[in-house]
């Protein structure tokens, strides 16, 4: 499963590409609430298929299910601060700016998005990296680290 944050394919569905938060007023604020609160949902329903694919034996996908998980919560907390990207790889390098200039990020989390990013590459893209349970399920708990903190950072303290 070709990821489109390194191969283009899907782009989210936004307005507006600007970070600074436009002058809609409260209508697009509704809006943009709404969606950080769909991608945030989204993330916790990938998460759970990840789990599924690495129960089913399927590393590679779950590693690939994982790093998708991660980018919807990582969506989640821009669209919360006001930011739109207009696709998956927009929003790495939107989140990456956000988390050094001073965004209270774990360094953990900081990393680890880096590194399942980096491993999604290695295993879907160049496929120079053969996927298996234990690296799929490292990445896996990587994703629901990071999703459970970008929750917090968005004020969700209820469970996954």
């Amino acid at each position: 499963m070709v990821h489109p944050a390194f191969g283009g394919g899907r782009e989210l569905a936004v307005r507006d590409a600007g970070a600074i938060p436009s002058p809609g007023g409260v209508m697009e604020d509704q809006a943009r609430a709404q969606e950080a609160e769909d991608h945030l949902e989204e993330a916790a329903v990938t998460l759970r298929a990840a789990e599924e694919l690495l129960l089913g034996d399927e590393p590679r996908s779950s590693i690939s299910t994982s790093f998708l998980a991660m980018l919807h919560a990582a969506q989640a907390l821009l669209l919360a601060r006001g930011i739109r990207s207009r696709d998956w790889g927009e929003v790495m390098e939107r989140f990456q700016v956000l988390t050094t200039s001073g965004l209270p990020v774990s360094p953990e989390n900081r990393r680890a998005l880096v590194i399942v990013a980096q491993l999604y590459r290695q295993v879907e893209l160049e496929e120079s990296v053969e996927a298996d349970s234990l690296t799929a399920r490292a990445c896996l708990e990587d994703a629901r680290r990071f999703v459970l903190e970008m929750r917090g950072l968005m004020g969700k303290r209820d469970p996954l």
